[in-house]
């Protein structure tokens, strides 16, 4: 009996491994099946002739149209795209629509409900439903290339076989969702707008400035002289560290703006060994897998345009047409207002209207939120003449945010029609024109000359600064339109043959408060004109070792801080050893540096431990409330300087001795409470965290679908800008009419296939800093796309 059920178990114990092997070969080969297309042809019926597509050993496609038509390569880029990377183009468009939960759950209700009350979806239509010419041909064959590639895969993508969905059709204004994506990811102005309004409503005076400065020492403005022209700020008083008078009615949303890191600069004819322009542009964000860029080459009627395509969207979003080459940053200006709605006290349904003048009642709209395996969920915004409803200012009176992206009237798509500028005058004229996400616009040509302007709609004021909530209703009080032409700066063929911009301001204060007031720190600029200073003859490789540069100089007062607080015979051994390190610390915010580790460190806790008591006695009724700030450096320093006596956190004899807690309370791990072994590096500390949206909601996918957990170079504050999950979203070198020595590189890779050989292969040289060029390779495959 007991050799029967020995040999029972066996056999049976055989026959499961042999179905589970069977099961995963079956389900390997259906994965397989989902590959993209290598070869053959597919017919496309908005053709007007064929596009040959070839993709080189890197996946890059390269995209001929034998029409001439940039339609056409329009609806090829969409093909390759949907067979690539539909669905990070599907939850783009339904993160930005409110309409994840329709597709994952009830557990993407609190991302829909968020952004449903943007109603990006009635824009997207309105817009699509106005546009015309070019754009709206371009933008129709892209949407039907994108539902032809997706209907030729064998089998749907396996993000949907594993939510057991089906990817549904891709309109043209899902485009224009794309679109707003960046918007919302790239807007920071509201945010900084509320944050303000509690400091100036329920913080004692003079904690708003002091937080928040408008200027700092690190500046360094393209026009203008480096350094904080604005007196600095006092130091609040005893009576800022007591408890707020009032509490915030509303709660915060727990959502903080990404770091900011996006460079671009360039030199022209005259540093340059044979008079060409060079352009480097390293845009950075929120990492993730698959990568938020696409690398492709497009070709049509004599014309090729090369570079980074946003999966959604047709065209070069930043690259080279061989005339012009051109690459953002972020503006990180205020372009978003949020109106004060003045109700009725005796009646909160009735509001004061600038239209009237006089009291009227609110509307109301009711947005339905589908859910998958639940019942719809219903929204319901309360609407005014300028907009719905959508939050509440400190002192819980309901708020409209203005914002252009919220206004189809006020967006456009002109920044498609650089692949077709010949001149710099003219790839100026049209980033001048573009209404898209406020940006840095820098251009090259291939007559060696450079530029730079700035993008965007740009809200006229009147009446009011855009700092803090303000009312609409009074007669000459709002935006009376975008600002004049003649008010949007310029600078062509610069005296200095350099230009640099990198998220922080570029103007005078006085011209620059028409763009913004809460700016990125001036480091990175400040640096790159450095290392743009230090030499009079540049190439490509030149350009892209600037974008490597490490170097953290904003950490050098708090290195010297530890360096006169504590000695390297303390007899706390760890803290001599911080010591050390610190003595040692080369200047830069290498992975294998430990001295930057033991200096970032005790600058985070310092920034916690000094700031904190201006704003942290807030989170007793608001446990979500954060303070953020981009030049919170400054406020910092000048504590540090100046060293008040109530500025001193209790417990503490001297300033000394809080500096020597502090830094041993900074050698220690924050989760675990161990001291960090010796020779633990900044590296260590900072191992990458890109991961697919798969692992987010089950981690055991991590393994698969996330990129390696590599060790880190780069700081928030450096040129080479990186934090775990943050950083160099691109990297580009180019010179127009040079192409072929250009560099590119990107995080993962070009497929988000994680069966694609392509899912990752870019990864290594993006983490090591090695070039790779931007023109695709010889073929691999190809097949073609033919009209029906």
């Amino acid at each position: 009996m007991g050799r029967w059920l020995w040999r029972l178990t066996k056999w049976t114990a055989l026959i499961l491994l042999v179905c589970m092997g069977a099961a995963l070969v079956a389900g390997r080969a259906l994965l397989v099946a989902s590959l993209p297309r290598e070869s053959g042809e597919a017919r496309l019926s908005v053709l007007r002739g064929r596009v040959e597509i070839e993709r080189d050993d890197r996946a890059v496609p390269i995209l001929r149209a034998s029409s001439g038509e940039f339609a056409d390569v329009a609806a090829g880029l969409g093909f390759v795209h949907a067979q690539d990377r539909f669905f990070q183009m599907d939850l783009m468009r339904r993160r930005a629509a409110g309409e994840l939960s329709e597709l994952l759950g009830p557990f993407a209700l609190p991302s829909d409900r968020d952004m449903r009350r943007f109603r990006f979806r009635s824009v997207a239509r309105a817009f699509i439903e106005s546009l015309q010419g070019d754009h709206r041909a371009w933008i129709e064959a892209y949407a039907a290339g994108v539902n032809a590639g997706l209907a030729d895969l064998t089998v749907r993508p396996p993000e949907y076989l594993a939510l057991a969905q089906s990817p549904k059709e891709w309109l043209a204004e899902d485009c224009i969702l794309a679109v707003l994506a960046m918007h919302h990811g790239l807007s920071m102005g509201a945010r900084a707008e509320l944050q303000n309004d509690v400091f100036t409503s329920l913080a004692p005076p003079g904690v708003a400035r002091f937080l928040m400065p408008e200027t700092a020492r690190a500046d360094h403005p393209l026009i203008g002289e480096p350094g904080d022209p604005l007196p600095p700020a006092p130091i609040p008083g005893p009576e800022a560290l007591t408890p707020w008078p009032r509490d915030l009615p509303r709660k915060s949303e727990p959502e903080r703006p990404q770091p900011l890191g996006s460079n671009n600069f360039a030199v022209d004819a005259s540093l340059t060994a044979d008079g060409r322009a060079i352009l480097a542009n390293d845009m950075h964000l929120q990492l993730s897998v698959p990568n938020t860029w696409y690398q492709a080459q497009l070709e049509w009627g004599g014309r090729r345009a090369v570079g980074a395509t946003l999966p959604g969207v047709p065209g070069i979003v930043v690259g080279s047409n061989g005339h012009v080459a051109w690459g953002f940053t972020n503006l990180t200006g205020d372009f978003e207002d949020w109106v004060l709605i003045e109700t009725d006290p005796k009646d909160p349904t009735r509001y004061r209207s600038a239209r009237s003048a006089g009291l009227v009642p609110f509307g109301e709209i009711i947005e339905e939120i589908k859910v998958r395996g639940a019942a719809p969920e219903k929204l319901t915004l309360r609407t005014t003449e300028w907009g719905p409803v959508i939050q509440r200012d400190a002192l819980g009176r309901p708020l409209v945010l203005k914002w252009p992206c919220l206004d189809p009237t006020t967006l456009n798509l002109n920044i498609l029609n650089i692949v077709n500028d010949d001149t710099l005058e003219a790839a100026v004229a049209t980033a001048r024109s573009w209404w898209g996400p406020p940006q840095n616009v820098l251009i090259a040509s291939s007559d060696g000359r450079i530029a730079w302007t700035i993008s965007g709609w740009i809200p006229d004021r009147l009446g009011f600064d855009g700092r803090t909530p303000a009312s609409w209703a009074a007669a000459g009080v709002g935006w009376a339109g975008p600002i004049d032409d003649a008010r949007r700066p310029a600078v062509i063929d610069p005296p200095s043959h350099r230009l640099a911009t990198a998220n922080a301001r570029t103007l005078p204060v006085e011209q620059s408060r028409v763009f913004g007031w809460c700016w990125a720190a001036g480091d990175r600029a400040a640096r790159i004109d450095e290392r743009l200073a230090e030499r009079t003859r540049f190439d490509e490789s030149a350009l892209f070792d600037i974008q490597l540069d490490t170097r953290a100089a904003s950490h050098e007062p708090i290195r010297n801080l530890i360096l006169e607080s504590v000695g390297a015979n303390d007899p706390d051994p760890i803290i001599a050893m911080a010591w050390r390190s610190a003595k040692a610390w080369n200047g830069r915010a290498d992975a294998d540096s430990v001295g930057f580790r033991v200096i970032d460190r005790f600058s985070v806790l310092l920034h916690d431990r000094l700031l904190g008591p201006l704003w942290k006695q807030h989170r007793r009724t608001d446990p979500l409330f954060n303070y953020w700030c981009f030049q919170d450096d400054e406020p910092l320093m000048r504590i540090l300087e100046e060293r008040p006596a109530h500025m001193l956190p209790p417990g503490h004899k001297d300033w000394t001795s809080f500096f020597r807690a502090t830094l041993r309370a900074s050698l220690k791990d924050a989760t675990t409470k161990e001291d960090y072994p010796a020779d633990f590096t900044w590296g260590d500390l900072q191992r990458a965290n890109i991961r697919h949206a798969f692992a987010l909601a089950v981690p055991l996918l991590g393994r698969i679908l996330n990129m390696p957990t590599d060790r880190l170079p780069g700081h928030s504050s450096t040129v080479r800008a990186q934090g775990r999950s943050f950083g160099a979203s691109q990297r580009l070198v180019v010179s127009p009419s040079h192409e072929d020595e250009a560099i590119f590189h990107m995080p993962a890779g070009q497929s988000g296939h994680p069966l694609s050989p392509h899912y990752r292969d870019g990864h290594e040289a993006w983490v090591k800093g090695e070039p790779r060029p931007l023109l695709a390779g010889p073929p691999v495959s190809s097949f073609r796309l033919v009209p029906e």
